[in-house]
């Protein structure tokens, strides 16, 4: 948790400034009252000792140094389970995601922060939302496994539409496709040597107008802590089988 000064008039207007793609979602404060919160991703690089410790974290460097500090905090405490090879302890480098929330605080923003998974370095940008999606006012939510090469290739393994977004699968797969695999991505490593992992992620696309399939009203996670001044983490692992795994409890 930390306060990043922002303008009095409105805190959210930090993170504009602090160069974030926040989402509004609502909080229940815990005495009844909702306030409205900021949820915005973050990631940060890490180098894994031999024994699991983190030796080395670098922040997003889209992140202004006033959010970083709590961030890595969250990350510096982080434990690994340590990688061995043949009975051998290595290093290795891999990325923590991390999903933060603000909420207004008296002169700024107070910030909590979630572990939302461990994986290869991913870009910030949304996939574009395709004109033939404009034209016929679709969306969809669909779960896309893929693989993050070695060389930092993404490749697409399956693409499965969720729910009633089967009919928009031809509109919004060649999206999908271009954004997973024209991107570029900082594979995990393990002793020195680069390694393929699989990810899952979900994408939604949203029409003009169009609400969220999930709820806006959170309970839990970042957004409840930065509410109540929490401190609980909580995480949700994308990566498939990479071999960096969290020790319970960290």
């Amino acid at each position: 948790m930390n306060d990043a000064p922002g303008p009095r008039s409105s805190g959210f207007a930090a993170l504009v400034l602090l160069g974030l793609l926040a989402a509004p979602v609502t909080v229940d404060a815990g005495d009844g009252e909702a306030i409205t919160a900021q949820e915005f991703h973050v990631e940060a690089a890490v180098e894994i000792d031999a024994t699991g410790k983190v030796a080395q974290a670098a922040p997003d460097p889209h992140v202004h140094p006033s959010l970083a500090d709590g961030m890595l905090d969250v990350v510096n405490g982080l434990e690994f389970t340590p990688l061995t090879i043949d009975g051998r302890s290595v290093t290795g480098k891999t990325h923590v995601y991390l999903r933060g929330c603000a909420v207004p605080a008296e002169g700024g923003l107070r910030v909590a922060y979630d572990v939302t998974g461990i994986g290869p370095g991913r870009e910030r940008a949304n996939p574009r939302y395709p004109r033939e999606a404009v034209l016929s006012n679709a969306s969809g939510l669909f779960t896309v496994l893929y693989r993050v090469q070695p060389d930092g290739r993404g490749v697409v393994e399956a693409i499965t539409p969720e729910g009633r977004s089967k009919a928009k699968l031809p509109i919004f797969k060649p999206v999908i496709l271009e954004w997973i695999e024209g991107g570029t991505y900082v594979p995990e490593v393990i002793d020195g040597v680069a390694v393929t992992t699989r990810m899952r992620r979900q994408i939604e696309f949203l029409a003009p107008g169009s609400r969220r399939r999930t709820p806006d009203t959170v309970s839990s996670s970042a957004c409840q802590r930065a509410a109540t001044d929490g401190n609980a983490v909580e995480r949700d692992d994308i990566a498939l089988d990479s071999a960096f795994a969290l020790k319970a409890g960290s």
